[in-house]
């Protein structure tokens, strides 16, 4: 995660936690969706929904969850700005600030212990993200359309057991 640094700006987790990203641009999700369709909206734009974060390990107070927004650009190696589309990653109350709480669910995986630059986690038109926890929650993000700076994506979620 240390290109996070070369990003235009923070996640929206951070943005969240920090009290930046109005009510109206985020939302909790923590009962069971098949096919739930919505259109996220960059962050750095004036409305729209921008966030949807839903419990990985406990529905009533979770120390884990999954989080959906739309990738902020990377400036790359040869200082051009890359990785648009649908970005995936886990929240970790329970690791300490400094050993990694959020982790990046890659599109593109490597070899490597880690999965290369920021800017190849993004998730574009046509692509499926799945993740899940043991005894948790699970998540399928399917990105079905692009249009503009605005993505659709087809959320199937299970609900961590209760």
């Amino acid at each position: 995660m240390s290109d996070i640094f070369h990003s235009v700006s923070f996640l929206g987790w951070h943005r969240h936690k920090n009290g930046w990203l109005p009510a109206e641009r985020k939302t909790y999700v923590a009962d069971d969706r098949r096919g739930w369709r919505t259109t996220l909206h960059p962050l750095t734009g004036p409305a729209g929904l921008s966030m949807v974060v839903l419990p990985a390990d406990d529905v009533e107070c979770p120390a884990k969850v999954f989080v959906v927004e739309l990738a902020q650009p990377v400036l790359g190696s040869n200082d051009e700005y890359r990785g648009e589309g649908v970005l995936v990653y886990t929240v970790d109350a329970s690791v300490p600030s400094g050993v990694c709480p959020v982790v990046v669910i890659p599109r593109i995986e490597s070899s490597s212990e880690t999965f290369g630059e920021l800017f190849e986690a993004p998730y574009g038109v046509g692509d499926v993200a799945e993740v899940g926890e043991r005894d948790g929650g699970r998540l399928t993000v399917a990105v079905t359309a692009r249009h503009g700076s605005a993505y659709e994506v087809e959320l199937t979620y299970q609900a961590p057991q209760r």
